[in-house]
């Protein structure tokens, strides 16, 4: 009976053992890259000619459309292994001569074969890869440029050869159709082609479920840096996205652009969006946008390395479901050591919205987790919260002078030492209110102190134009006061006669510049804060 059992048993042993194993199983050495140039030779309209009549010469086939019904296309593809048989197959002559499209193409070729693109062959685990370089300009009918691969044209070429990667078929496409177009835009076509590759290379390299229902990208099927969509689908693209801004530092700076305002699809209604401001979603929205993930894995590359992040990316590769939670989970239990810094980041990156069990969730219960937690967030979501909600009453405090500015008549000069004294009275009254926020942490309460003084301060320096009714001034004050829960002394109108014609102050901006409170981290020094990368 024990001989009945040995092979059975040691099969699942080796069987476990193996699964253990699993991403050195599917480790590669490197990537076998084919790389074909590919144009459109002619667009078909198929209730006027039989398809199945053309004549196709070596390497030609006739490609139906996807996207527009009755149209077809005509395309060539040629197999090329250098930048002179890239540059043959466009048509010969010197660089300089290419369509702006082409041009496009020559940058994305070389990202294809850049050492740093064969470098990401650690983290695939498929060990065979074509490219197909897509030429739409070659009819020279439009400009020089060919065939109009702009939104609305029929038939719909911008999104029958937009860029895109199959991760089943092992292939991605690189198309000029939107490139083209951005010769003179930031940043260029040339250098959205080039990153375009490390995008489409990413999703070759994820193994995450993209689903059902066009991918999860809502009912267009289209998706944007700043738009909120799921969990899962915000970080596939997240980590395409990544890999683009690891190599170029223009396009890490143009992807902070996209954190400023989020999009969010109707259920309802295709391509029906609605703007929404960062500052107003919680934590959990914020993760469901790609440009959030994006920026998390950027900031954690920068802050414990590259390398860290592409060996949790690899070992949390076979979790089909994985989404940001997954991930960091898998990096904070390979890099334990780094947990505090990945907390850190996190809320820094997610503007302090993330609560006890958000990081639980995200980075796991453990006891640096904790340690964390203990340490920074007992009072930091109250002093976070205090920051955005002073910020946001300091711009209606503002917007009030500014319309009284607006429609009242000049005032005595003495009334610009009241005014003074009224911003020392809301000076004097945060500052109190931050104190008892902040009682136990004296280096953020002075930061927060200062900083304060310097939105009050902004605020004065800026005072110029008449103010007629002071008392309505001391009224708005006393609003503000209000909702910051200070008591305050009602305000009796009084009225002004007509010759009491003398300089006064207004303000001149509407609100306290941007840069003021757009990010506590680039504005407060608190402890264990690090400089944003984005600012460079």
């Amino acid at each position: 009976m024990k001989k009945k059992f040995t092979r059975p048993i040691a099969f699942i042993l080796l069987f476990c053992f193996l699964f253990s194993q699993i991403n050195i199983l599917f480790a590669v050495e490197s990537v076998d890259i084919s790389i074909y140039y590919t144009k459109i030779e002619e667009v078909i309209d198929t209730s006027k000619t039989d398809i199945d009549k053309i004549s196709l010469g070596d390497g030609e086939e006739i490609v139906e459309s996807t996207n527009s019904p009755g149209y077809a296309y005509k395309i060539k593809k040629v197999k090329v292994s250098s930048e002179k048989e890239l540059i043959d197959a466009m048509g010969g002559g010197p660089k300089f001569l290419l369509k702006y499209g082409q041009k496009c193409l020559l940058e994305a070729y070389k990202a294809a074969t850049s050492e740093e693109l064969k470098s990401r062959a650690e983290a695939s685990y498929k060990s065979e890869l074509t490219i197909d370089l897509v030429d739409t300009s070659n009819d020279g009918k439009l400009f020089g440029d060919g065939y109009n691969t702009k939104s609305g044209a029929v038939p719909n070429i911008r999104k029958d050869f937009w860029s895109c990667s199959w991760g089943s078929l092992n292939k991605i496409r690189i198309s000029d159709v939107s490139k083209k177009y951005q010769q003179f835009s930031s940043p260029s076509g040339k250098v959205d082609a080039y990153t375009t590759v490390f995008h489409e290379y990413a999703h070759f390299m994820d193994n995450t479920d993209r689903g059902s229902d066009t991918y999860g990208y809502g009912l267009d099927g289209t998706h944007y840096t700043n738009e909120i969509t799921s969990e899962r689908m915000a970080f596939i693209e997240g980590w395409a996205e990544y890999n683009e801004m690891i190599e170029n530092k223009k396009i890490a700076k143009d992807y902070k652009k996209s954190l400023k305002e989020l999009t969010i699809e109707s259920v309802t209604k295709e391509g029906d969006y609605t703007y929404v401001k960062p500052e107003d979603c919680d934590f959990q929205t914020l993760v469901k946008s790609e440009c959030y993930n994006a920026y998390l894995l950027y900031r954690l590359s920068q802050e414990i390395g590259e390398d860290k992040i592409t060996a949790a990316f690899v070992e949390s590769r076979w979790d089909y479901d994985r989404d940001m939670n997954v991930f960091v989970s898998c990096l904070a239990k390979l890099y334990p050591e780094d947990t505090e810094t990945i907390c850190k980041v996190i809320d820094e990156v997610f503007l302090g919205k993330a609560e006890k069990e958000d990081l639980y969730k995200m980075v796991g219960e453990t006891d640096a987790t904790k340690a964390y937690i203990e340490k920074h967030k007992s009072n930091s979501n109250s002093l976070d919260n205090t920051i955005q909600f002073i910020k946001t009453k300091t711009d209606e405090l503002t917007q009030g002078l500014v319309e009284i500015g607006k429609e009242e008549v000049n005032r005595r000069k003495e009334r610009n030492e009241k005014i003074k004294e009224i911003f020392t009275n809301v000076v004097d009254t945060v500052k109190d209110k931050i104190t008892e926020l902040a009682e136990n942490d004296k280096e953020k309460r002075e930061a927060l102190k200062t900083k304060l003084s310097e939105f009050f301060s902004n605020i004065g320096s800026k005072l110029s134009a008449p103010v007629k009714n002071n008392s309505i001034f001391q009224k708005f004050l006393n609003m503000f006061k209000k909702m910051l829960g200070i008591e305050t002394d009602e305000v009796e109108d009084t009225e002004e006669t007509e010759d009491e014609s003398v300089e006064g102050i207004a303000i001149e901006n509407t609100n306290i510049s941007n840069e003021d409170l757009e990010n506590s981290n680039e504005n407060i020094e608190v402890e264990g804060s690090s400089n944003n990368p984005f600012d460079e």
